[in-house]
């Protein structure tokens, strides 16, 4: 389970298409952060946003670009102008996406599972940030966890 609690930048959070999770291709994902160059984004790359949320914007590009989850998400927050912190999830093979760029990230390790935030001081467990220019994906396959990592050029 993902949740975000969204200070709205771009479209009316009344509006509850607007609101996160956004669908990236077959998964789900939550940003932090403002995608400034959305709109120039759209017409470089031909997309069609379905929101006003520039959020969205993150989840086109991943489903546009080819190559792993991981790379698509690097390559995805490399062409956004702003600091960004991403969390997603896909199904089949159950897989976490965690990028960051910028903005803090953190998780932090129970007995319980893990736990992200922003900010470490909201968190159960030991934390630790997540570094930053990191796209990361955990993969569960064959009941045990891999982990992808990329590094987001700039």
């Amino acid at each position: 389970m993902i949740g975000h609690c969204r200070w709205a930048t771009h479209g009316r959070p009344e509006v509850n298409h607007n609101n996160h999770p956004h669908r990236a291709g077959r998964g789900w994902f939550v940003h932090n952060g403002v995608v400034r160059n959305h709109a120039s984004l759209v017409h470089e790359f031909g997309l069609a946003p379905e929101t006003q949320c520039d959020s969205e914007i993150l989840g086109l590009l991943m489903a546009r670009f080819p190559g792993a989850l991981g790379l698509r998400a690097a390559r995805a927050a490399e062409v956004v102008e702003g600091p960004l912190a991403m969390l997603g999830l896909w199904r089949k093979p159950a897989r976490l996406l965690i990028v960051r760029r910028g903005n803090p990230l953190c998780f932090g390790e129970t007995d319980g599972g893990y736990y992200f935030a922003s900010l470490p001081g909201q968190l159960p467990g030991e934390t630790v940030a997540i570094h930053d220019d990191y796209a990361g994906v955990l993969v569960y396959r064959e009941g045990e966890m891999q982990h992808e990592a990329f590094a987001i050029g700039r």
